[in-house]
């Protein structure tokens, strides 16, 4: 197939206004001359251009010369198979160029659809994976500077984020009528570490322990033992663990250290 860019068959469309052994010809309405001249009979021509991404083929019809045979749709379709198009073909637009001669025109004939690419996997994390210190709202408004949030206690079976996979997307067709792959999304990159389980169908990671839910190095972890090198003081806050703590400081006054299992000082 010889491939012409659109601006080459625009310029084609305007040759259809030269003159022609000193006869104007026009691209709306074709004056035929009075005389017959066997010599100057042309028939309708077809032109037809395939756009760079094959989704759509764009034909032209040069109006016939003086005697010159109309165009048929056996022609146009004939043109199309000549450039190798087979998918999409506007039938109707064929026999309506034929019955009406709508000459000189660029009209798309055929029309294939792109693929649809594929979505990337994510994860809806349900706890911050950006721990910061900070001090908890009550609910009247004041807040509790002893309480900073050191510690996010999760239980057996908690969920702990949602896994959304990726799509493989929608195939496409070109009017040469071959299928365009999609591009797939990437899957999503599981976050599951220490004492997390992943549901069977893979799209939930729950906690297998009871602990502090830390994320670390890209992934959830359920630590079962709380341990801490300093004081339990202001840089702190209380400590309200559900599984073991181990305190290598002491406990200032005015704060607490609260476990569902043994307290270590």
């Amino acid at each position: 197939m010889a491939d012409i860019s659109m601006s080459e068959l625009i310029e084609l469309e305007k040759e259809a206004t030269a003159s022609l052994d000193g006869i104007e010809l026009n691209n709306k309405t074709m004056q035929r001359p009075q005389e017959n001249n066997p010599t100057l009979n042309v028939d309708a021509s077809v032109k037809v251009v395939v756009s760079d991404n094959h989704l759509e083929a764009n034909m032209c019809v040069f109006s016939p010369q003086f005697s010159g045979k109309d165009i048929t749709v056996e022609a146009m379709r004939q043109a199309l198979k000549d450039e190798h198009v087979v998918y999409g073909i506007d039938e109707e637009l064929l026999e309506e160029i034929a019955a009406n001669k709508l000459y000189d025109k660029i009209f798309t004939v055929a029309s294939g659809y792109a693929a649809v690419d594929g979505e990337n996997g994510r994860v809806k994390n349900l706890f911050d994976t950006d721990k910061k210190l900070v001090p908890r709202k009550l609910e009247d408004g004041s807040v509790d500077y002893r309480d900073l949030g050191l510690i996010v206690n999760v239980r057996v079976n908690d969920l702990i984020c949602e896994i959304v996979p990726e799509t493989q997307g929608e195939e496409g067709m070109n009017v040469y009528g071959q299928v365009i792959a999609p591009r797939p999304g990437r899957p999503p990159l599981v976050p599951q570490g220490s004492n997390t389980v992943l549901s069977a169908d893979g799209t939930k990671l729950f906690a297998a322990e009871s602990g502090n839910l830390v994320y670390m190095g890209g992934r959830f972890n359920v630590v079962t033992t709380f341990q801490i090198s300093s004081d339990i003081d202001v840089k702190t806050g209380n400590i309200n663990f559900l599984g073991d703590v181990v305190i290598k400081g002491s406990v200032q006054e005015g704060f607490s250290v609260t476990a569902g299992k043994t307290i270590t000082v």
